[in-house]
């Protein structure tokens, strides 16, 4: 079940924890059989809960995701990194996108043909190109989170204000 698990918090204490992330923000609940009138109530508690977080929380939409700057990013710009080969000795830049799809794009740009910053340069300009390739919706993996997201977002287009 999506981000909700059974565990036994102490020797006959249950619970249902309900448990995810959204832009980098931990949310986590736990619902107990005990509290909550039994497991059925927890669990549905805990489901009702999670809907109700889902729903009013944003997603990072495809294009938000790509374009947001890894803790091991060195180049400053996401997806453009510096590889140095026996074949280029000097190096290159390189700039990459992998699509939702599995579809891998990228471009090198050679440090000993352009100099090192216009290969960079280039590579920068070569990732502004790529991601014109993204079709920007929310960016979820999970069935149940696209479910929960797409529909409270279509609900709220048809409210009349």
């Amino acid at each position: 079940m999506y981000a909700i698990s059974r565990l036994k918090a102490a020797r006959n204490a249950w619970c249902w924890r309900v448990h995810f992330k959204r832009r980098g923000k931990l949310y986590s609940r736990d619902f107990y059989d005990f509290t909550s009138g039994g497991k059925k109530a927890a669990k549905e508690k805990a489901i009702a809960w999670r809907d109700e977080r889902l729903a009013e929380l944003k997603t990072f939409s495809v294009l938000e995701f790509y374009k947001q700057k890894r803790s091991n990013n060195i180049s400053g710009v996401p997806s453009v990194h510096f590889h140095k080969t026996t074949a280029q000795p000097r190096g290159f830049w390189q700039a990459s996108l992998r699509l939702p799809n599995g579809k891998r794009f990228s471009k090198s740009f050679s440090v000993m043909l352009h100099g090192n910053k216009a290969a960079f340069e280039l590579a920068v300009a070569a990732r502004t190109e790529l991601l014109t390739k993204v079709v920007d919706k929310p960016y979820l993996i999970h069935p149940v989170a696209k479910r929960i997201t797409l529909s409270h977002r279509s609900t709220a287009k048809t409210k009349p204000e």
